[in-house]
C-alpha cells in the first residue's frame, strides 16, 4: 500500500499527507461539533464509549473513502490530489482499507 500523487506514479510527500489529514480531521471535527450541538445529552450518556463511537465513525470514513469505493481518496486527499493504492497501483479493497486505518488510527 502506498499513497501516490493522483494521475502519476510518484509518491506523495509527508507534508501533503499531513495536509490531507488536517483537512479530513477538520471536516470530521466539524461534523462532530454539529452532532454534539443536537445530541449533547446522548453523547454525555455514552461516557467513555463516546471514544469508541468516534473511532467507528472515523473508521467508516477513512475505511470507505480510501478504498476503491472512494477511489482511494478522502476529501482531503482529493483536494491535495493524492490517493491510496496497493503496491500494484490498484485501489484497495474495503477490508484492506479498514484494516489500514484500524492500525493507523488506534494509537
Amino acid at each position: 500500500m502506498s499513497i501516490e500523487v493522483a494521475g502519476s506514479s510518484s509518491f506523495a510527500g509527508a507534508w501533503r499527507r499531513l495536509g490531507a489529514f488536517v483537512v479530513d480531521a477538520f471536516l470530521l471535527g466539524l461534523v462532530g461539533v454539529i452532532a454534539g450541538y443536537f445530541l449533547f445529552d446522548f453523547f454525555v450518556s455514552l461516557g467513555s464509549w463516546g471514544r469508541v463511537l468516534g473511532f467507528a465513525i472515523a473508521l467508516g470514513y477513512f475505511g470507505t473513502l480510501n478504498s476503491g469505493i472512494g477511489h482511494g481518496q478522502t476529501i482531503g486527499k482529493r483536494l491535495l490530489r493524492i490517493r491510496v493504492v496497493s503496491a500494484d497501483g490498484s485501489p484497495l479493497s474495503v477490508s484492506k482499507s479498514v484494516l489500514r486505518f484500524a492500525i493507523l488510527g488506534t494509537p
